[in-house]
């Protein structure tokens, strides 16, 4: 089963160029299952946040709650984002750069 949560939907319907092709991708994404964003999830993302920067480290927001939302979920997260990698090293997080699994 394939997951998506609100975050990476945005980031991926932003990126639409013509209102038709955004109709047809938001229905697309809306026969994923839809992770919950929650208070929880927002807390568990300010807390990688808090940890990556106590190392020096930045990380965009929106990706440190699709790392929380993929923890909280227990979820593998498949990415090509090596931001990633900078979360999965301080937490459990599981990635999978397509096909290339790298868990930590």
């Amino acid at each position: 089963m394939v997951w998506i949560c609100w975050p990476i939907r945005a980031e991926l319907l932003i990126g639409v160029r013509t209102p038709d092709r955004w109709a047809a991708l938001d229905e697309q994404l809306s026969a994923l299952e839809q992770a919950p964003v929650t208070d929880s999830t927002w807390r568990c993302a300010a807390h990688l946040g808090h940890e990556l920067t106590r190392r020096g480290q930045a990380v965009p927001l929106p990706d440190l709650v699709i790392a929380a939302t993929a923890l909280e979920q227990r979820l593998e997260l498949w990415t090509v984002d090596g931001d990633f990698k900078r979360i999965a090293a301080v937490s459990s997080l599981t990635l999978d750069e397509f096909g290339a699994r790298q868990d930590t």
